[in-house]
């Protein structure tokens, strides 16, 4: 986990948040605000790739509506959501992942306290510094990610266009023009790809009910499985040929004679989507829910912690 790191050098701090805000921007075209985005929930690898992991208090994001739940970890919640007001979702995402940079460029929190008001009040008013050696270009990012008003904090567009964080992007993990999204309109039906209906067969789901799902864009779990691992393999292409081949193996049009650049490992922002399909099986749809599996979660104005068999209110 990232959280067992220390004393992370800038460069690899910033290979680090370039796949996580990869990912949190996928998750975020595909209409899924995570809410929990911590240090505990991004895994590395092998090769020291990040996983974005535990969608438990995920939801989906509807346009126009909004969500209330108070839910997370409040070292790394945002002030609306500790607040108890309403959020779209983004936001709220974008908060932690600023936290989460901070932590790996600084190596402490922002905002700690023993006294949870106290840390309450720290975040609410966006009470923290900077250590005096810490890159400029950083700081700035930091501060435009911890914005408490949200209505004046960065977007993930901004974030991915921030000049700090553009440095050594790597192309592989850049998101595409024409990155499909779940939530897409168009006329006509999707062809569905013989080897990822078969992946989705291995994994347990039912052929007819995927490609009916598929076909008709329904928000369900076979849709949701579907979606990822099609995207999972579009990126695994991407990776050794480029975007361009891509596009043209899409369209029919690739070149049998095209080498993959040697040294290019496989996708490194793979979403779990085990996590993803388990928020789904409600009809398809996450509803608003109060937490259940997070550290503290919100109960009749007290955050109440849930874990130990004696909660505590605060």
């Amino acid at each position: 986990m990232i959280v067992e790191l220390d004393n992370l050098p800038e460069h690899t701090a910033r290979k680090f948040f370039q796949q996580i805000i990869s990912g949190v921007d996928y998750c975020h075209r595909n209409m899924v605000v995570h809410r929990d985005l911590k240090p505990e929930n991004l895994l590395l690898d092998e090769c020291q790739n990040v996983r974005i992991a535990d969608f438990g208090l995920s939801n989906m994001m509807e346009d126009g509506d909004f969500l209330f739940t108070s839910c997370g970890s409040p070292d790394y919640a945002a002030p609306e959501v500790i607040s108890g007001d309403m959020y779209a979702g983004p936001e709220v995402d974008v908060w932690s992942c600023g936290v989460i940079l901070y932590a790996l460029v600084c190596g402490h929190l922002p905002f700690d306290d023993d006294s949870i008001p106290e840390l309450f009040r720290k975040i609410k008013m966006g009470d923290y510094t900077f250590p005096k050696n810490l890159n400029p270009d950083v700081k700035h990012l930091i501060s435009r990610m911890l914005q408490v008003n949200p209505m004046k904090r960065i977007t993930i567009a901004e974030v991915r266009r921030h000049p700090w964080f553009v440095i050594d992007f790597p192309e592989y993990i850049a998101t595409p023009a024409s990155a499909p999204a779940i939530h897409t309109d168009t006329i006509d039906a999707p062809v569905l790809d013989p080897e990822i209906l078969a992946k989705m067969v291995d994994l347990g789901f039912n052929p007819d009910e995927t490609t009916s799902s598929v076909a008709e864009r329904k928000m369900t779990k076979e849709t949701v499985a579907y979606q990822l691992l099609l995207d999972s393999e579009t990126r695994k292409l991407a990776a050794h040929q480029g975007f361009a081949a891509v596009v043209a193996a899409r369209s029919g049009e690739s070149d049998s004679d095209t080498e993959a650049p040697s040294g290019m490992g496989s996708l490194p922002i793979t979403i779990l989507f085990s996590y993803l399909i388990a928020c789904q099986q409600r009809n398809g749809v996450v509803k608003r829910q109060e937490a259940k599996q997070s550290n503290l979660a919100k109960t009749n104005g007290a955050w109440v912690c849930l874990c130990s068999s004696h909660p505590k209110k605060y």
